[in-house]
């Protein structure tokens, strides 16, 4: 689905096209600068933005019709991908000073293992993260 903004320009070529769009299929903002007047065009390709896209569509795609209008789109989406990230940092963080295995494979230099487990850590946080923040 392509969700375009109402607010419209005028190119070059006497095209109407929007000032802002979104495409949730391949999670693409589209925003014309009227400065340069030029496209930029920013991916999304991290997983929780596309979960988090997913899910809004399912359940409600207002949210996102009303941030594209704004304007809000790109700043909401860069934001919630920098949230989600220092979220499951910080709690992966935490485990860490606590996981009795992780903590001794770190002493005993075991770094297989010890990547293993903080990515098991990390897997964990995602969960627990994208359930309650992600997915809503």
């Amino acid at each position: 689905m392509v969700i375009k903004s109402e607010q419209i320009y005028i190119d070059e070529k006497n095209c109407v096209k929007p000032l802002w769009q979104l495409d949730t299929t391949n999670y693409i903002v589209t925003h014309y600068n009227e400065d340069t007047h030029e496209s930029e065009i920013t991916h999304f390709n991290a997983e929780c933005v596309r979960y988090h896209i997913d899910s809004i569509c399912t359940k409600n795609a207002d949210i996102l019709r009303d941030m594209v209008c704004k304007g809000e789109i790109l700043d909401y989406l860069n934001e919630f991908e920098e949230k989600v990230n220092e979220m499951i940092d910080r709690q992966v963080e935490r485990w860490k000073k606590s996981d009795k295995d992780y903590l001794e494979a770190k002493e005993l230099g075991h770094n297989d293992k010890e990547a293993g487990i903080l990515n098991m850590l990390t897997l964990q946080a995602k969960e627990i993260i994208y359930r309650n923040v992600v997915y809503i």
